[in-house]
């Protein structure tokens, strides 16, 4: 059986409990792309084998190879790897009106906004660090996250410097 290679985040099914994914075939390319269970698009099952059981988490994303199953029905995952992404750390100053940090990672963008930022886990250094400690896909994430504490203190510096008042910023 000739096994195929795509990415796809599994999910815990409500029947049995058990890690799936969903995988459709592209009418153009003809590869396997890895869907969510709400798509409308012809979609099939896949189930981890034996050997994976257990190993793998929920919603993070793998590069998996499987294989069609003999029905017909879906695919069997033999084979994951996590993907881990490169983070990249960016600083934004315009004097007076913006202050913001955003990690940038996959699909994903993480903001740090003292003076316009919505949620505590925008505008607090303890909020954004909780956020990127929770992470599993940040490749380097130590060193990520020592950026970001260094580039966050050099912001709020600046905030100062520019006599902007923050208040629920607390340094690290």
């Amino acid at each position: 059986m000739k096994l195929e290679k795509t990415r796809l985040k599994l999910l815990e099914s409500q029947t049995k409990g058990e890690l799936v994914g969903f995988v459709s075939r592209h009418p153009k390319a003809g590869r396997l792309l890895g869907v969510r269970e709400d798509s409308h698009y012809g979609k099939k099952i896949c189930l981890l084998s034996d050997h994976l059981k257990g190993k793998l988490k929920p919603n993070i994303l793998y590069e998996v190879s499987v294989k069609p199953m003999r029905s017909g029905t879906g695919y069997v995952i033999v084979a994951a790897e996590q993907i881990f992404f490169e983070a990249q750390v960016e600083t934004t100053i315009i004097p007076k009106t913006t202050y913001r940090i955003t990690v940038k990672f996959g699909n994903k963008n993480i903001f740090f906004d003292p003076l316009n930022g919505s949620t505590s886990s925008s505008t607090t250094i303890e909020g954004v660090l909780n956020v990127l400690e929770q992470r599993d896909d940040i490749l380097n994430k130590a060193e990520i996250i020592q950026s970001f504490v260094q580039e966050a203190s050099n912001l709020l510096d600046r905030m100062v410097k520019d006599s902007v008042l923050y208040h629920n910023a607390n340094r690290v």
